[in-house]
């Protein structure tokens, strides 16, 4: 059912977007928008995600792979009331909640976050967006998350990754350390 006077905004964070590996990533984002449209009068999608992979991928960030996409399909299935924004800095959740708030105030026309915000991420990085948003966002937003099959250890290893990035808005040296290993596993990619 559409209500006719709502507008919601969706972060969409990258976060090692690949068209070939993560083709699934990207159409489970494209099905999500098709039923969010259906329950929306309109939709401001925010795409983040940096240039993450500079020797497979020279010049493309993540978040122009997930708005070239979306641009392409949502047009092919009909979707007219979605609007995509590019955020092409971030390199962290972090970045990609803190850099997406402009572009929702804008959209928005509000001097403080909206808060009819939905993330879609990758399941990995739920408890990091759950923790990161309430620091920064002052709340938590729904959350979509795509699922995958971690082992044991890399699932340890994110939540380890998100209570760290969440020390790291109170203690910056412990977020410009986060920053500083993601820029050499940019660097290496």
């Amino acid at each position: 059912m559409r209500s006719d006077d709502d507008k919601l905004g969706v972060l969409v964070c990258g976060y090692g977007t690949d068209l070939t590996a993560n083709g699934y990533y990207l159409y489970f984002i494209l099905f999500e928008l098709i039923k969010l449209s259906k329950q929306h009068k309109e939709i401001v999608v925010i795409a983040s995600g940096g240039e993450t992979n500079k020797k497979s991928r020279p010049g493309k960030t993540e978040a122009d792979m997930i708005a070239d996409y979306l641009d392409k399909n949502l047009v092919y299935h009909g979707i007219n009331n979605v609007k995509i924004l590019r955020e092409r800095i971030a390199y962290t959740i972090r970045q990609n909640l803190e850099e997406s708030s402009h572009g929702f105030k804008f959209e928005f026309r509000m001097r403080h976050l909206p808060r009819n915000i939905v993330v879609i991420c990758k399941q990995s990085h739920v408890l990091k967006v759950k923790l990161l948003s309430s620091a920064l966002w002052g709340f938590i937003p729904r959350i979509i998350h795509f699922e995958e099959r971690l082992n044991f250890k890399e699932t340890i290893k994110q939540k380890i990754a998100a209570f760290l990035s969440l020390a790291g808005v109170w203690i910056p040296p412990i977020a410009n350390m986060e920053l500083e290993r993601k820029e050499r596993i940019i660097n290496e990619s």
